[in-house]
């Protein structure tokens, strides 16, 4: 969940890197509860993913341009940090050749491989293009 809202935020973000975006905005244009919303933000913030500014007129940005991100980046700062995955007791009594455990591997690793190699600056490009469908 809070992958989704770091992911959602940082698209909207990245779009106007330099402006700053109000939480009541980012709170229009994002899929979330206030309290996840904020939560989030603040998981970004001390991660270095975003800058907030205080005040009436202050809002969040990006804390470096896009290009200096990659997906992974946002979503570690939100969930933590993503280690490979122990292999698991297998049902079968498979041990360390079970099939499941190599699959759920395969994925996890092409996951954080895709997100490693996408770069905020691209991926903003890539929704940039896309027509918002509303809540």
């Amino acid at each position: 969940m809070r992958a989704s809202i770091a992911l959602h935020v940082v698209a909207v973000l990245a779009r106007e890197p330099a402006r700053l975006h109000s939480s009541a905005e980012l709170g229009v244009a994002v899929p979330a509860s206030r309290s996840h919303l904020t939560g989030t933000l603040t998981r970004l913030v001390r991660a270095g993913v975003l800058a907030s500014v205080r005040g009436p007129r202050g809002g969040f940005r990006l804390a470096a341009p896009p290009a200096r991100f990659t997906l992974r980046d946002v979503f570690e700062a939100a969930e933590g940090r993503v280690e490979r995955p122990q292999r698991g007791r297998c049902g079968l009594g498979l041990g360390s050749a079970c099939p499941f455990d190599r699959i759920l591997r395969r994925v996890n690793d092409s996951l954080l491989e895709h997100l490693a190699a996408t770069r905020l600056d691209g991926f903003a490009q890539e929704v940039g293009g896309a027509q918002p469908t509303g809540r």
